[in-house]
């Protein structure tokens, strides 16, 4: 048998066969923009090669033809007319959240990577509307792409699938809209990595060919063989249990810290519960319940969708090891570790904010106290906001967190403090009012509603500019998230256990 971690890189192409094989060309005047801290040693990424930006681009300077240029109705390349420098595999996969598409539909795996922004694949469905289907990935969405990957590896507790390297693919395009830009096209890369999505259909997919449901299935079913061949049918209830457990704790973390992660889904992480996509993240200004994207559980109700995942990840397209009453029993238990897990997550989190070291955390929440119940108390106040996106930017006069937990007059904190104040010493009590303030700021490019998508795109207008060179973001990039990490100037040790 594959070991477990070794099996999560390459379970995407165990079934080649149900899979979208696409041809790729070698992208002329590709250069690397930025590549991770841990990921400059060549060998890494070409066996024996001595020069960094070379070895990347030989293993990963790839797009399909015509990139960014035909029409969003159609996949950019027709694999019997095009001459291929190399192929790449664009994997099935499903689960909510995916739309009308099959898998990926702007990426491929190659040579160990999973590459985003190589253009449209198979994949993309034939109702997927047409800002979904450029097949395309502008700088501006791939720095914060980078930054958010970066700050999640380094302080949530189960990761990230973090991005290794960036690439402009030496082409532009112009978005669409009244005032479309020009924009740069950029490939993201990351390792291989397996989705709880692989073993989940695809329902609403339809390709060009009109077979998208009888291949997704077979695909299903392809995935799961392939786990029981290489890793075996009685790991799967063990997997699906570690990583429903990892994602409450990531989603905890999330809120806890007033991160919105986005749509919640288990095409958005991998087996392990890190995440892997980081399109939707932004900070939040209270624990309100914001709806940020249409159809998704507003903030603070992400145990919905860890739920939703529990029960079709263990369905495992019918090769589940358990049924009937027996299967429901275990999705019952795993459904109330996974609880537990989000709620203690947030608890010792929001505490942590408010000031308290872990000792401090840990006897507040010994049996008998109150404290764990007064943290849900000033939570559900603040979540009596509901905010849909298309209501533009929320009231300010909100409540930010615990932030103002020692000095608020709203009655919920004032119980709070009060409690902490009963169980803490005075020098604890004395540190804790004056990390408080500094544990809960946020740097403001990074709000939902303020000048975050601005702030990504400047790095794209001063290198189309010629302001910086691909030289210069390598750097600007490094320093701009060392600037943006706010959680680790509030950690004195780095990640933190919950």
């Amino acid at each position: 048998m594959m070991p477990f971690r070794a099996a999560l890189h390459a379970l995407p192409v165990f079934g080649e066969s149900v899979n979208c094989q696409v041809p790729l060309q070698r992208l002329k005047g590709a250069r690397v923009l930025w590549v991770a801290p841990d990921a400059r040693d060549p060998a890494r990424w070409r066996e024996g090669a001595r020069e960094l930006h070379p070895a990347i681009l030989d293993s990963c300077g790839f797009g399909m033809a015509n990139l960014g240029e035909t029409d969003s109705g159609s996949t950019d390349a027709d694999p019997e007319s095009v001459t291929a420098d190399a192929i790449g595999v664009a994997d099935r996969y499903g689960g909510a959240g995916l739309g009308f598409n099959g898998g990926s539909g702007r990426a491929v795996h190659i040579g160990g990577f999973y590459v985003k922004g190589v253009g449209r694949t198979p994949l993309l469905g034939a109702r997927t509307d047409s800002s979904h289907a450029t097949g395309v990935a502008f700088m501006a969405e791939c720095v914060r792409e980078v930054f958010w990957s970066q700050l999640v590896a380094r302080h949530f507790p189960d990761g990230a699938v973090r991005v290794l390297a960036l690439i402009d693919t030496g082409r532009t395009v112009r978005s669409e809209g009244q005032n479309g830009r020009e924009e740069t096209l950029c490939l993201l890369v990351r390792e291989s990595f397996v989705r709880p999505a692989h073993f989940e259909r695809a329902p609403l997919f339809t390709g060009e060919d009109g077979l998208g449901g009888v291949l997704d299935e077979a695909r299903v079913q392809a995935h799961a063989r392939a786990w029981d061949q290489h890793i075996g049918a009685a790991e799967w209830q063990a997997a699906v249990r570690r990583c429903v457990l990892a994602w409450s704790r990531q989603l905890g973390y999330a809120f806890a810290h007033r991160i919105g992660t986005g749509a919640a889904t288990t095409s958005n992480i991998d087996l392990m519960g890190r995440i892997a996509d980081f399109g939707g993240f932004r900070t939040l200004p209270s624990w309100g319940r914001y709806e940020l994207a249409i159809g998704d559980h507003p903030f603070g109700m992400e145990m919905q969708s860890i739920l939703t995942g529990l029960h079709s990840m263990a369905a495992r397209g019918g090769h589940g090891s358990f049924d009937g009453a027996e299967l429901q029993m275990w999705l019952g238990r795993c459904a109330e570790e996974a609880t537990v897990s989000y709620a203690g997550t947030v608890v010792r989190e929001v505490l942590w904010l408010a000031g308290l070291e872990d000792n401090a955390i840990e006897r507040c929440l010994s049996p008998g106290t109150q404290v764990a119940i007064a943290v849900w108390h000033v939570i559900k106040e603040q979540q009596s906001l509901y905010w849909p996106v298309k209501f533009g930017v929320p009231p300010t006069a909100q409540e930010p967190g615990v932030a103002r937990l020692w000095t608020s007059e709203r009655a919920p904190l004032q119980r709070l403090a009060a409690q902490l104040r009963t169980l803490l010493t005075v020098d604890e009590l004395n540190e804790a009012v004056a990390r408080c303030p500094v544990r809960n700021e946020r740097p403001d490019h990074l709000d939902a509603w303020r000048s975050g998508e601005h702030h990504y795109r400047t790095f794209d207008e001063a290198y189309r500019q010629r302001r910086i060179s691909a030289g210069d973001l390598q750097q600007l990039i490094d320093d701009a998230i060392a600037g943006a990490d706010w959680l680790g100037h509030q950690a004195s040790s780095g990640k933190r256990p919950c």
